[in-house]
């Protein structure tokens, strides 16, 4: 895992990060994982 954060550390040496694309894997994790407890609590 840290050899993955190394690589990517080294590939990105710019400093230019598009943070849109984490912030959206984020809502749609947050989004999916309130759908999920809503099913759990009809059932």
């Amino acid at each position: 895992m840290a050899e993955m954060h190394d690589a990517a550390l080294r590939r990105g040496t710019s400093g230019c990060h598009n943070w849109a694309e984490p912030e959206k894997t984020t809502r749609k994790m947050v989004k999916s994982g309130l759908e999920l407890a809503d099913r759990m609590e009809s059932a």
